[in-house]
């Protein structure tokens, strides 16, 4: 059961339904304390309540940054540095469709775009 608390709170986030997100996570943390799947529970979590774009994963700053620059004069881009990564990540939309029509444009720029909740 905690597996599908999870699984539920994943599917929710995607669609951008926080809602639902939480209650599945208090849910989980209510009725299995212990449990592994509180691990990635907090990481949901993490990801907050907002949809972005990732073009790229680098392990060398200067190529995150170079793309960083690139992009910069159209859409508001971040770095994002995880475990020796360098994330370069457009915007922070609130809804799936704000960010649906940002990454068909990254697309057609040819930048491989990918929407994280």
């Amino acid at each position: 059961m905690p597996l599908i608390y999870l699984r539920l709170a994943q599917i929710a986030s995607k669609t951008g339904d926080w809602d639902s997100r939480k209650t599945y996570l208090d849910k989980l943390r209510q009725k299995y304390p212990g449990c592994a799947e509180l691990a990635f529970a907090d990481r949901i979590e993490g990801y907050g309540d907002f949809f972005t774009l990732q073009v790229g994963a680098f392990g060398q700053e200067a190529n995150a940054l170079s793309i960083k620059r690139e992009l910069e004069p159209k859409y508001p881009v971040y770095i994002a540095a995880e475990d020796n990564l360098y994330k370069v990540r457009v915007g922070k939309y609130s809804n799936r469709d704000q960010a649906k029509k940002v990454y068909l444009e990254l697309l057609d720029l040819g930048y491989p775009a990918r929407i994280y909740p």
